[in-house]
C-alpha cells in the first residue's frame, strides 16, 4: 500500500487549514461571477466552496493521496451539496476540516470500473460548522488499477 494511503479510508480527516474571506478578494469573485458587489454585508454563498478547498491544508492531489490516485485520475464531479449553519462573515477566520465519508467501487456498463469518492469540506468558527460542502466524485479506473 502507498505511504499516506489508509486501508479503510471512511473517516480519514483531511489536513486543516484556516481561511479568512475578505472583502476584497469577495470583491474579485463577485466580478468573476457576475454577481452584485454594491452593499453587500456578506460574503458570497460560494465562498462555502472555493474558501474550503482555498483553506483546506492540502490541495486536489492532498485530498486524492489519502485513497491512493491523483488528479492524474481524471476525477469527475458527480454531486455537490453546499449545507449553511450560518451566514458567512467578512474577516473572521475559519478553521477548515474535511473528512473522508466513503469510497466505493462501481462498475458502469459503458464507463467500466470507477470509485465513487464522498468527501466532506467544513469552514468552523468558534467550535460551530458554518458550512459544509460534500462532494461526490467519480473516479475512473484504468485497466490495471487496482480495485
Amino acid at each position: 500500500m502507498t505511504a499516506g494511503v489508509v486501508a479503510e479510508p471512511v473517516g480519514t480527516t483531511l489536513p486543516p487549514g484556516k481561511v479568512v474571506i475578505t472583502r476584497w478578494e469577495d470583491g474579485i469573485l463577485r466580478g468573476v461571477t457576475g454577481a452584485p458587489e454594491r452593499g453587500v454585508q456578506e460574503p458570497h454563498p460560494l465562498w462555502a466552496l472555493s474558501g474550503a478547498l482555498h483553506g483546506l491544508g492540502t490541495d486536489i492531489d492532498g485530498i486524492l493521496g489519502a485513497i491512493g490516485t491523483t488528479a492524474a485520475c481524471g476525477p469527475m464531479v458527480a454531486n455537490c451539496q453546499i449545507t449553511y449553519a450560518e451566514p458567512l462573515r467578512f474577516d473572521v477566520e475559519y478553521d477548515v476540516t474535511g473528512e473522508i465519508l466513503g469510497l466505493e467501487p462501481k462498475v458502469g456498463r459503458r464507463t467500466g470500473p470507477f470509485d465513487l469518492f464522498t468527501f466532506a469540506l467544513r469552514l468552523n468558527t468558534e467550535g460551530r460548522v458554518a458550512t459544509q460542502v460534500t462532494f461526490v466524485w467519480v473516479l475512473p479506473k484504468r485497466s490495471g488499477d487496482a480495485s
